[in-house]
């Protein structure tokens, strides 16, 4: 990553199956780490090529 983790920003990170969806937050007191896992569907993200920001 980038960018700082200890910013006020919301990082997304999706697995290659586009089933999972994790996202990352510090919130001045720790870390938030929240978790989506889609049992039937596919999350719809625009396709970009790897090393895209």
């Amino acid at each position: 990553m980038k960018k700082d983790p200890y910013s006020e920003s919301l990082f997304l990170f999706c697995n290659r199956k586009k089933d999972k969806l994790k996202m990352l937050y510090w919130d001045k007191s720790g870390f938030c780490l929240w978790q989506k896992r889609l049992e039937e569907s596919k999350i719809p993200l625009a396709e970009y090529g790897r090393g895209s920001k």
